[in-house]
């Protein structure tokens, strides 16, 4: 995957081969308190993963290309 492919649509990151990364804090869990999120795990770090029926394969090495690892 090049950085080039991805965009970022309404707080989510979509690729195009990665269904997308998002962050919980600022799109499914809004709505809490930032208190309320801690208490539950959902911290700002927090990044949600979505793929699709990718190959496993091609998932880990295009995440690996992405984060420069």
């Amino acid at each position: 995957m090049k950085m080039e492919t991805m965009c970022v649509h309404g707080g989510t990151l979509r690729c195009d081969r990665v269904g997308g990364i998002n962050s919980p804090p600022a799109t499914s869990h809004a709505a809490m308190t930032p208190e309320k999120r801690v208490r539950i795990g959902i911290t700002e770090a927090l990044r949600r993963l979505f793929v699709g029926i990718e190959d496993t394969g091609d998932l880990i090495d295009d995440l690996r290309e992405a984060i420069g690892s």
